[in-house]
């Protein structure tokens, strides 16, 4: 017997990174041209006022206000005309998007104490607001100002928190006030904003979704296991799970680490079935990454960041133009972190490094190429035993610190590598034609001890313990073809899709298992290195091929009524196959043919409200077998949904209130004439409310709001779980985030951002356990000079001690940890 891991090997030491620094004579002249650029002060042209009646594409910078305002001038062709000292010392917030000239201005001038009014020759002049009774007053134009941000890409980033168009709900750039499901999107300034740095905490103010565990720990199993409307988002590697990367099918789980928010430019939950146009996921809903794409505009970026547990991090962010033309761009977008977590000798370790280069081939053919690099080093967190934390212990409460493994054995590496492309080509106003394909390949290699979720009888101070070493690893390819129209038919305009996606997979994992010394969990005592079996214990192959061909239409009749239908045919082929250590053979299919539909419906109301219904459908594959050898079918998710949007014109501000009936069949339960065996009788159901609300209420304060109510249990069975609750899932979560920006004085520049979270009470598996709810707070302070920004994030600002779940075992939320900052860009 010998440990398959030593010690030499798997023992962490934090080494600072080195950040190498650019060239001083760029990174100059580079800042040079953008201050010493010119503001055009020349008469202007009498085109100047049609213009400010037009939609322009920005791309301003964030920095100096003259230095934006004379990109404001190149980019529409408006002078805005002012004196030096007005400007002079003021800084501006980046914005990038269509809008008429009277918004981008009011949003570039925000909090600057300066106001822009329109010249009857088509320009605009710039004064300073007027004091009244020691508070600066805006002093109106008498023409009427007004617009509002009216075009967003759907594969593009948000102007602040409030999203209005999407396409991870049916693959089409889509207004979500015409999408008759509920669709959340958490915009890249939201997640800077809230300091994110996993998927838990990208979603935390999000109604309807958890994190399995709690959203506790900043482990590398943290990112991707998501609990939503209380179903499970994950699953095993090969053809399990619910994430996508640009629409294709990512295969990350909660197994191949965490996923890194800076690396996307928003993070988006369609909830509830969407087997549609994606084949087999979670009833629960999938979450959908949207790269970060090349710019039109030189972009640079970098960060710097230091925080509790050891944390240093450095970011990197630049792209732009390539060629003259600006056909052809680039985005690189990369990350180093070192540092540990709240889990002694856990480390939280982190490389990643993304690269997109887009080719404008010709006005209608674009091909987008994407690839990325990931490492990371952690540890698993088992959890601790429910004596001492859910359950009391006459020897006291288990400290949220203790690692229930070996610092020299428990480690998770994980590298994953992904390469792709998106070629998109519009033939007409009415055909275009998209093909995106992604190439993975993953490893990781776990170490990590368990433990008995029950002290010893005696002392009520010792777990057992016992160790596993597994090495997974898996490569694929995942393809999605579709082909769009827009026409129109008197009265009616339609979008319509059809297409075929495709996915090949092979995942193989080997395990070994072995012993250790059980461990007192109030005084642990460490360096019992595992015994660890000489021979591979468990070997596994799965083979998985995935084909789905899917058509829908979305209809609009009289801009008042959108209906949508669609349907789709998937063929699913899966094979496992198992050799255990004593040379057993076992071998497992899963053939599927399935066809789920959707539908739904969506009346638009003039002042901005659209109620709207919809059915919805997925399936999932299921291994085994029955009593007679028969292959198991699906299991199957079907939802209801009724609830109305809000976009009340004239405000940046959406609101949407769901209610739903989700049920999932086909689950496994036990086969009461055959022992031993299942049957697919068993079925759980959700029904809930949700309601989520982002708004922009002043040119200074944002807020999101968001409530779940979520009734889940297991309503037919065969075991005795009939009646229990999914663990983790709780019946009640609210969350307020409220953020604000100074205007004038000596704190001009500062943003004071603050939340609260209230989870309700969840119980483990079997239901025998409850778990207290609690409540905790973040705050965030963001402070801009210039291009520079200053950034302090702090979670669990009181340090609640409180339990985040309990399933198998109990995990602790983290306790209080900060993070400071910075970012400068140029």
């Amino acid at each position: 017997m010998q440990a398959v891991r030593s010690s030499a090997t798997s023992c962490k030491q934090h080494t600072p990174f080195v950040i190498k620094p650019l060239q001083r004579g760029i990174m100059l002249a580079l800042l040079g041209v953008a201050i010493a650029a010119p503001i055009n002060l020349l008469a202007v042209t009498p085109a100047q006022a049609d213009a400010q009646q037009q939609i322009h594409t920005f791309t301003l910078p964030a920095g100096s206000l003259e230095s934006a305002l004379a990109a404001f001038s190149a980019q529409s062709g408006i002078n805005v005309s002012f004196t030096p000292d007005v400007v002079q010392g003021k800084s501006a917030t980046g914005l990038s998007g269509q809008y008429h000239a009277d918004e981008a201005l009011n949003r570039m001038l925000a909090g600057s104490g300066l106001q822009a009014n329109r010249l009857a020759n088509g320009g605009y002049s710039l004064q300073a607001m007027r004091v009244v009774d020691g508070s600066e007053v805006v002093e109106l134009s008498a023409v009427e100002v007004s617009g509002m941000a009216i075009d967003e890409s759907a594969w593009g980033p948000v102007d602040g928190y409030v999203a209005r168009r999407s396409a991870t709900a049916t693959k089409t750039d889509t207004p979500l006030i015409e999408t008759p499901q509920s669709v959340s999107v958490v915009s890249r300034e939201q997640m800077e904003a809230q300091g994110a740095d996993t998927l838990d905490q990208a979603f935390r103010y999000t109604a309807g979704v958890v994190s399995q565990s709690g959203g506790g720990g900043n482990s590398g199993t943290a990112g991707t296991s998501l609990l939503m409307r209380g179903f499970n988002s994950g699953g095993w590697s090969s053809g399990g799970g619910s994430l996508y990367l640009d629409g294709r099918k990512y295969p990350i789980n909660s197994i191949t680490g965490v996923q890194e928010p800076f690396l996307y430019e928003r993070v988006e939950l369609l909830k509830g079935p969407a087997s549609i146009l994606y084949g087999q996921a979670s009833p629960g809903g999938i979450i959908n990454l949207v790269s970060k794409r090349p710019t039109s505009e030189p972009l640079r970026q970098v960060g710097l960041q230091m925080g509790s547990w050891n944390r240093q991090r450095a970011t990197v962010d630049v792209g732009g133009p390539v060629t003259e033309d600006g056909s052809v761009s680039y985005r690189i977008t990369g990350l180093v972190q070192d540092s540990d977590t709240m889990i002694t000798k856990i480390p939280d370790d982190r490389r990643t490094l993304s690269t997109v280069v887009d080719w404008n081939a010709t006005d209608h053919t674009t091909l987008t190429l994407l690839a990325t690099l990931h490492e990371s080093e952690t540890a698993y967190d088992y959890g601790k035993p429910f004596d001492g934390t859910v359950l009391p212990n006459p020897n006291g409460q288990i400290a949220r610190d203790l690692l229930v493994g070996e610092p020299d054995f428990d480690a998770m590496e994980v590298s994953r590598n992904t390469l792709g492309y998106r070629l998109e080509h519009r033939f007409n106003d009415i055909w275009t034609i998209k093909h995106n394909l992604l190439w993975y390949d993953t490893e990781t290699d776990w170490s990590y001890h368990w433990i008995s979720n029950r002290t010893d009888d005696a002392t009520r101070r010792i777990v057992n313990r016992g160790a596993q070493r597994r090495l997974d690893e898996e490569t694929g390819v995942t393809i999605d073809n579709h082909l769009q129209a827009r026409w129109n038919h008197g009265r009616f305009q339609h979008t319509s899709l059809v297409g075929v996606d495709y996915r090949s997979s092979e995942f193989q994992q080997r395990v070994w298992v072995g012993t250790n010394q059980p461990l007192d969990v109030f005084n642990p005592q460490y360096g019992n290195q595992p015994t660890m079996s000489d021979a591979v214990s468990r070997t596994s192959r799965v083979d998985y091929s995935h084909l789905g061909i899917y058509a829908q239409n979305q209809t609009k009749l009289d801009d008042r009524w959108v209906f949508l239908l669609g349907g789709r045919w998937d063929d699913v082929d899966l094979k496992n196959r198992r050799t255990n250590a004593d040379g057993s053979y076992t071998s497992q299919t899963g053939e599927a043919s399935e066809l789920t539909w959707r539908t739904g419906l969506v009346y638009l109301f003039d002042k901005g409200l659209a109620p709207y219904a919809s059915y919805s459908e997925s399936f999932e594959p299921s291994t085994g077998m029955d009593a007679s050898g028969s292959s198991f079918e699906p299991t199957t998710g079907q939802q209801y949904e009724v609830g109305i949007k809000y976009e009340p014109v004239g405000y940046n501000a959406s609101f949407t209130l769901a209610a739903y009936e989700l049920t999932r069949r086909n689950v496994l339960t036990s086969d009461l004439n055959n022992p031993g065996f299942s049957v697919q009788t068993g079925e759980v159901r959700s029904r809930g409310v949700e309601v989520e609300g982002r708004a922009h209420l002043s040119n200074n304060l944002d807020l999101i709001a968001a409530y779940a109510y979520t009734d889940n249990e297991v309503t037919k069975s065969n075991r005795d779980d009939l009646g229990n609750t999914t663990a983790a899932v709780p019946q009640d979560t609210v969350s307020l985030w409220l953020d604000y920006q100074v205007p004038i004085g000596l704190a001009q520049g500062l943003s004071i951002g603050g939340g609260v979270r209230h989870l309700g009470h969840t119980f483990n598996l079997d239901n025998s356990v409850k778990v207290p709810s609690y409540t905790v707070y973040d705050l965030a302070l963001r402070y801009r000079i210039e291009q520079l920004q200053l950034n302090l994030h702090v979670n669990n600002l009181f340090d609640k001690k409180y339990l985040a779940a309990c399933t198998f075992n109990c995990f602790y939320g983290d306790e209080r940890n900060f993070t400071l900052g910075m970012t400068y860009d140029w």
